[in-house]
């Protein structure tokens, strides 16, 4: 009985880690310093925010293919997770960025402190 309960907890811990290690269960992807990442699964939708503070320049994705399923970028922001709007907030070496037709929402702080930002497309 032992062993068998054993078991069964050992087969429970490797199903809860590959659910959080990626696989179709993967909710976002860092692609040149931009992370994107999902917004809402049922209507295939994505946010991108910086991957970190010290880009200078950012491109963002139209679409993006995030655990094998394709998604329309539409905001920028931060991570769904902390509810923040700062998408490149702080990004101050940030000299240029292309935005696509897509994107809907602009996150009110998202740049915030990107004094060096010269040329938006």
């Amino acid at each position: 009985m032992r062993k068998i309960l054993f078991s069964l907890v050992a087969v429970l811990f490797a199903i809860t880690a590959v659910g959080q290690g990626g696989g179709n269960n993967t909710t976002k992807v860092t692609i040149d310093g931009l992370t994107y990442e999902v917004w809402s699964s049922s209507e295939h939708t994505a946010v991108v925010y910086a991957a970190n503070t010290t880009i200078t320049s950012a491109v963002i994705q139209p679409t993006v293919t995030i655990g094998g399923t394709s998604y329309t970028v539409t905001r920028i922001e931060g991570s769904p997770n902390n509810v923040s709007q700062n998408g490149f907030k702080n990004c101050t070496q940030l000299t240029s960025i292309t935005i696509p037709e897509g994107i809907e929402r602009i996150g009110t702080s998202s740049f915030a402190n990107c004094d060096a930002l010269d040329s938006i497309c």
